[in-house]
């Protein structure tokens, strides 16, 4: 297995995770002031049936090996808000995204729009963001058993 880099503390991630068809899942993770391994997970989460719920949970990334891609695009301190409360709202598509399929990637742009606006985040044009990512993911085709770390030049 590839070495894995380690996270910064106090940062806040845009995380994406290989699926088994190929595509990936997308999520959020936050580091606290002393791991530089792991952080707490929050997700939009499918059981195959349909189905979805959120996640919140604490994730090791060292030991996932279907982490591909965390790319910093904030600041978490201790004068954050809590993310669990700006992110856990209902699992549907917003409004202002149309008549998009309800996904994961749906629930994290949801998610960075409500860090931004509560001021945790500085991301002001979300398809940017999603486009970096993409990019990004694109060039992590070979990281297989590893990830990358990565900054984001649209968010701070």
């Amino acid at each position: 297995m590839m070495s894995t880099p380690d996270l910064l503390t106090n940062r806040i991630y845009a995380c994406l995770y290989a699926r088994q068809d190929g595509g990936h899942d997308w999520a959020l993770l936050s580091t606290g002031s002393t791991s530089t391994k792991s952080g707490v997970l929050y997700r939009a989460t499918n059981d195959g049936g349909g189905s979805w719920r959120f996640e919140c949970r604490d994730e090791r990334v060292t030991r996932s090996r279907n982490v591909r891609l965390l790319v910093i695009i904030g600041r978490c301190g201790v004068l954050a808000p809590p993310l669990r409360a700006l992110v856990v709202r209902p699992l549907e598509t917003p409004a202002r995204d149309g008549q998009e399929r309800f996904t994961a990637r749906v629930w994290m742009r949801r998610a960075i729009r409500m860090l931004d606006d509560a001021g945790v985040i500085q991301c002001s044009n979300i398809r940017a963001l999603e486009d970096e990512l993409d990019t990004f993911i694109d060039s992590c085709s070979s990281c297989a058993g590893a990830y990358r770390v990565l900054v984001s030049s649209c968010s701070a």
